[in-house]
């Protein structure tokens, strides 16, 4: 990734008003978006907030996709493209099941533990 890349990516974060701006780059976010994935295959161990954290990630993540001054930059397709399919991954181990805007606010896990099916139950109505 160029430099340029990274400080244009990190100047659109700041410009939306994340605080973390100067430490996270496109790495961070498909890092991170693919390790909470992965942590959702098989049975969720976490609560709803620690699913909720990984719910904000991908808001913003789509502000990113959202900017499409980053277009301008070769390296955003490869952003994109890995975006992408980690998000069809996801889709796989999720169900709408509570208010949202987006598919991925809108999402409950299918395979969950015991603590995640009981705030689901508690907070949205939802029983597995």
């Amino acid at each position: 990734m160029s430099k340029s890349y990274i400080n244009y990516f990190q100047e659109v974060l700041k410009t939306a008003g994340h605080e973390a701006a100067a430490i996270h780059t496109p790495a961070y976010f498909m890092h991170t978006w693919n390790d909470f994935v992965t942590s959702c295959m098989g049975e969720y161990k976490g609560s709803i907030f620690d699913f909720d954290t990984g719910v904000l990630l991908r808001t913003t993540i789509h502000e990113i996709l959202g900017e499409i001054s980053l277009s301008a930059y070769p390296e955003f397709d490869n952003f994109c493209s890995h975006i992408s399919i980690t998000d069809q991954r996801f889709r796989l181990l999720v169900q709408d099941g509570r208010p949202g805007e987006f598919w991925w606010e809108r999402a409950l896990l299918l395979k969950a533990g015991q603590l995640y099916k009981e705030q689901a139950k508690l907070y949205y109505g939802f029983n597995y």
